[in-house]
């Protein structure tokens, strides 16, 4: 029979799955993940308990520490959380968790008893450790971690705009202050524990992280570590009320901070919410609002154009008002500016310090991104969705003002999680949207799938065709998306595009115009796959259907993009796919690449010419950047879009063909082309 420690020997030893990075060593994509590592012995006594006898003899040998088995490392303590009573989880099963943790070669394994012994689990196949009430111990655990952040701890939640004020709280954070900021959306308790545990070693001046509330209790977990000093509540809807079942239940996980924070703590939070107004916060509470005129701070003068969101700041206090200036879309906007402004002022920063820190935010990949795509101006919204912010966003766009001849065009996605609800709301937010100033609307489902998970894109037209006259159209699936954004949009239009993330909006959008929105998104991440073929290292995300480039095999100085690789057609070419590669002399790019990546062939100092096809859509930032010895650049007709600084540096450069198809270049696309006239 085989012994405890020849188990965890075994263990270590599995095989690690391999990723599209660790498939691809030519080039590192970003920085390296430093881990901090521990004991069992650390762990255990965290926890309140002692190590069992069994694995005494490896209590002080240092190792990784993983709170989620997707995300566990080979020879990793994998602690899981995510089940069991305490937290009233729906995620996945324990059995599963479990499984997958042993997959990629967790060495021991901690959590509930309870959950282990509900999932008919067995004891003796595999090293683990059981504790009763895991949840409650960790959150115990991790809240003497927090205690070591000597600065100010920052917990962001509500129902919308907690990614995008978070995201605002971290420039301010991060350009006055050391910081830390917890980054996208990373905001379930599994991974406010992986946060807390991770930065124990370094005590920050600011600690912000944004919390999520996917399960019932969620918050109430994270804000019992984090127990904030500086609280910020967004605002309260009826998003998540599948999982709620009450407004109530709802208001007190997403306020539960205000039980937990020290004495000296301050909420602040939005009274234009008038659940929030009325309820009676054990803290102080400085508020701000654009209607209740009674508020700590008011934005006042809203003006939105096509690149920015302007206002003034009002402090009751003080009597000042202080204009604002910040790159986004979108009146729901003013909430989270607003939100981080105080959070500032909070921290001692002056008006004009919190103004030039506002006036650097801007946006990125699918979430409130307004950015001009070869002469359309494309605002992506596709992470989640509700009402308040798809209305704020339409509104939005029906103020902007176009070219004469260019029209406004919408993809939009229904509200999810809405419980029995969600009829009744979807027909009625179509009827509140009939008469909005959009010349044709497309409403986006999911064919065969819940629409709890999807949103009713149907409903939500029926109400809007009882009494709009305005085009609509009804997609269920992204090939009809990919073909409205063919077919309809040309260079000039505004198009917004809104839905829940699962409806695979950016994976449309890519295949109508070429950008990369599907590869910076997790979920799609998630489902990558590396396929080695003939020299080439390609990576396939099945969803969008094709492949891209990360690494090429050279022919005398050519590179060779194919139009087909591992029964693929070649979409993009990967960022830094060739950077800095002195061997390559020539580019052969293909009749079926659409993207050509950030950095894939900067500093590839010995090409001479480039011959880009129109296939081509997308010239993304810095792409040939540096590329010394580049003396003549041919755009064929049919691209339309080059980034910023796609040419920069680029010395020796001095005959370059535009065609009239390319609706935008960056300002500086051509910076420092010395030799360009």
């Amino acid at each position: 029979m085989m012994g405890i420690f020849d188990k965890i020997k075994n263990a270590i030893g599995k095989s690690e799955k391999v990723s599209a990075v660790d498939e691809a060593p030519i080039h590192v994509l970003g920085p390296l993940e430093v881990r901090r590592k521990t004991t069992l012995r650390e762990i255990c006594d965290g926890l309140g308990i002692a190590v069992p006898k069994k694995y005494q003899a490896i209590a002080d040998e240092e190792r990784g520490l993983s709170f989620r088995s997707k995300r566990t490392h080979k020879g990793d303590i994998c602690l899981i959380i995510r089940s069991g009573e305490d937290f009233r989880t729906k995620a996945t099963p324990t059995s599963e968790q479990y499984r997958i943790a042993i997959e990629n070669g967790a060495s021991l394994i901690i959590m509930g008893k309870e959950s282990f012994e509900k999932a008919g689990l067995d004891e003796s196949e595999f090293p683990v450790i059981l504790i009763d009430k895991l949840n409650k111990r960790v959150a115990k655990y991790i809240a003497t971690l927090r205690d070591r952040q000597r600065g100010k701890v920052v917990m962001l939640t509500g129902s919308i705009g907690k990614t995008t004020t978070k995201d605002m709280c971290g420039v301010i954070a991060e350009k006055y202050f050391d910081a830390f900021v917890n980054k996208r959306n990373t905001n379930t308790p599994h991974q406010v524990v992986k946060h807390l545990f991770e930065n124990s070693l370094h005590s920050y001046d600011i600690y912000v992280q944004e919390c999520g509330a996917g399960y019932w209790g969620s918050v109430g977990f994270s804000a019992e570590m984090l127990r904030p000093d500086i609280f910020i509540l967004t605002n309260i809807y009826g998003h998540h009320l599948q999982v709620y079942k009450t407004m109530e239940n709802l208001f007190n996980d997403k306020a539960h901070a205000d039980m937990v924070m020290p004495e000296d703590g301050v909420i602040i939070t939005n009274y234009d919410d008038e659940m929030i107004r009325a309820h009676k916060f054990r803290h102080k509470v400085v508020s701000f609002a654009i209607n209740y005129k009674d508020a700590d701070y008011i934005a006042t003068d809203i003006h939105q154009d096509l690149e920015f969101l302007k206002f003034n700041i009002c402090e009751k206090a003080t009597g000042d008002s202080i204009p604002v200036s910040v790159q986004i879309l979108g009146e729901h906007n003013v909430y989270n500016i607003l939100a981080a402004f105080i959070m500032g002022r909070q921290m001692g920063l002056s008006n004009e310090q919190l103004q030039n820190a506002l006036g650097e935010y801007h946006t990125t990949g699918v979430r409130q991104n307004l950015s001009n795509v070869g002469g359309v101006h494309l605002n992506m919204d596709c992470y989640n969705v509700a009402e308040e912010s798809l209305m704020s966003m339409l509104k939005a766009g029906e103020k902007m003002q176009l070219p004469e001849g260019s029209r406004k065009l919408a993809l939009i996605g229904g509200e999810n999680k809405l419980g029995k609800t969600i009829v009744e709301r979807s027909v009625n937010f179509g009827r509140s949207i009939s008469d909005i100033g959009f010349d044709k609307i497309l409403f986006c489902g999911r064919e065969g799938g819940s629409c709890q998970k999807y949103g009713d894109a149907e409903n939500v037209m029926k109400g809007f065709k009882e009494s709009s006259e305005i085009p609509c159209e009804l997609s269920m699936d992204v090939n009809s998306m990919t073909d409205f954004l063919r077919r309809e949009v040309k260079p000039g239009d505004l198009v917004m595009v809104k839905g829940i993330y699962n409806l695979d909006m950016p994976i449309a959008v890519d295949r109508a115009f070429g950008t990369s929105y599907s590869y910076g998104l997790s979920v799609y991440k998630e489902e990558m796959e590396t396929i080695k073929e003939n020299g080439y290292v390609l990576n396939l995300i099945p969803t969008l259907g094709c492949v891209e480039v990360v690494s090429a095999p050279l022919n005398e100085g050519r590179l060779s993009i194919p139009d087909v690789a591992g029964g693929y057609e070649v979409f993009r070419i990967a960022p830094k796919m060739a950077n800095r590669n002195s061997s390559v002399t020539e580019v052969e790019f293909g009749s079926k690449v659409m993207n050509i990546g950030e950095e894939a062939f900067a500093g590839c100092r010995n090409i001479q010419r480039l011959l880009i096809p129109g296939n081509v859509k997308v010239i993304e930032e810095s792409a040939f950047a540096e590329c010394t010895g580049l003396e003549e650049v041919i755009i064929e007709n049919g691209v339309t879009h080059i980034g910023a600084k796609a040419f920069a540096g680029c010395s020796s450069l001095k005959k370059v063909s535009i065609p009239e198809t390319v609706g935008y270049t960056a300002d500086d696309a051509f910076e420092g082309c010395e030799s360009l006239k």
